[in-house]
């Protein structure tokens, strides 16, 4: 036990949970699919979002295959940069091809409050849950579980605020490549067999749904905390997020970064694009999903795309995504 901060045992993970820091409320802002413009960007702002919060994609779609390309060959069309400044979202692609929809889901994650109350509980470097003035902001974990994911799961129908889950993934093997479809809330998992055969996967995961924009339960005991509007914006029947730091992916698929803590959790999804076979002058092309090895992350190979002339493609690329990272300890 620590010396200062909350404990609470929440009936959705069962797991006690000490809150002392890095308490953070999330909200999901919704999901954008959005055609290439001029000079190669797409420009996205978020109407709603909360000043002071951090903005966070979770990539849906940020690779694809265009047949007949620039000067008619082949060619990936990657997310090569991405650029958050406040609610303002750019993507820049790396080649230009109007028709082409890159797709993302937006999150944000509430900052801690430098509000000095002379009542109430305050918490070193933790969202103020009295200041929270829409229930939308009120995000937790709604559902917790270790799954074993056959090819494919997904988020449970029942869940409160299911059109919002953002499900975060703690996983741990070198071969299976993790990606999301947020329309259905499915993650899929594939592996290269092998002379480049990609294949649907079985992986063992600890998945963590966090939700928001619903009308959070009382705990049959235990902590709820009222805004001055009246609205509950924090209920110890669910685990708040407890973020443990940042990620960023590197751009070589194969190339492993280390996460911030020993069993990370993140949010998973299509991040790029990449060879996986090469025979007979053509070669195979998969957009590029996330594995997780120990506490290190990647672009792996997943979704099975199209085969092509060789020389045409040669280049696999990962766009650089910035994750928040959870330590599943907290959960687990």
């Amino acid at each position: 036990m620590n010396e200062y901060g909350l404990s609470i045992l929440p009936d959705v993970t069962g797991k006690e949970v000490e809150i002392t820091s890095g308490s953070r409320a999330m909200s999901y802002l919704g999901y954008h699919k959005k055609e290439v413009g001029s000079n190669n960007y797409i420009t996205v702002t978020v109407p709603n979002k909360t000043p002071g919060s951090t903005l966070y994609i979770v990539p849906v779609t940020m690779g694809a295959m265009v047949l007949g390309g620039t000067g008619n060959v082949t060619s990936a069309i990657i997310v090569d940069n991405i650029a958050i400044n406040d609610n303002v979202i750019t993507l820049h692609i790396n080649e230009y091809f109007k028709y082409i929809y890159p797709s993302f889901a937006v999150f944000e994650v509430l900052g801690a409050s430098d509000t000095t109350e002379s009542y109430g509980i305050v918490l070193s470097d933790a969202t103020n849950y009295l200041e929270i003035s829409d229930v939308s902001k009120a995000g937790c974990c709604v559902w917790c579980g270790n799954v074993t994911i056959n090819g494919s799961w997904s988020i449970p129908t029942t869940i409160p605020g299911w059109q919002n889950a953002v499900a975060f993934v703690n996983w741990s093997s070198s071969d299976a490549a993790l990606m999301f479809d947020d329309s259905t809330k499915t993650i899929s998992c594939y592996q290269v067999v092998g002379d480049g055969n990609i294949q649907p996967a079985t992986v063992n995961a600890n998945i963590a749904v966090f939700s928001s924009d619903f009308n959070l339960e009382l705990p049959e005991y235990g902590l709820a905390i009222w805004n001055a509007n009246g609205v509950c914006t924090f209920s110890s029947k669910y685990a708040p997020m407890l973020l443990a730091g940042t990620v960023s992916l590197n751009t070589n698929p194969g190339t492993w970064v280390s996460c911030p803590v020993a069993k990370p959790m993140i949010p998973v999804g299509g991040v790029g694009a990449m060879k996986v076979w090469s025979s007979g002058g053509r070669a195979g092309w998969s957009e590029c999903g996330i594995k997780m090895s120990g506490n290190a992350i990647t672009g792996g190979a997943g979704r099975y795309m199209n085969s092509v002339t060789d020389s045409n493609m040669n280049r696999s690329l990962v766009s650089p995504v910035s994750f928040p990272v959870l330590d599943a300890t907290n959960y687990f």
